[in-house]
């Protein structure tokens, strides 16, 4: 991913993501999965809608299993919301920019 994400793994997520002082989006993605490969600019779009908000990161399930292991997407792709260090809210699949932002808006 590229643009307004940040690419995150299993050394840098406790770090980025459980400390940040907003709320963070997180993209639990495989190349294997083409679904996954259309919420990219989803994702994308969604951290530039809300820039100042929210900041919004990538995993690669398969290239980081310690974090994959800890919140055990059901599938992907999966967004999971996470605020003051917990999740808040999960989405499982693919959905539009607008399904996202209605979705997370009341936690933001």
């Amino acid at each position: 991913m590229a643009g307004r994400t940040v690419h995150l793994d299993d050394v840098t997520f406790d770090s980025t993501v459980l400390t940040a002082g907003s709320p963070v989006l997180v993209h639990f993605w495989a190349e294997w999965a083409g679904l996954c490969k259309l919420m990219i600019s989803v994702v994308e779009n969604v951290a530039t809608e809300r820039e100042g908000r929210l900041f919004a990161g990538e995993l690669n399930i398969d290239q980081s299993p310690g974090v994959t292991a800890r919140y055990q997407p059901s599938a992907v792709p999966e967004l999971i919301l996470f605020k003051q260090g917990a999740e808040a809210l999960r989405l499982t699949g693919p959905f539009t920019e607008s399904q996202v932002l209605e979705r997370i808006d009341p936690h933001l």
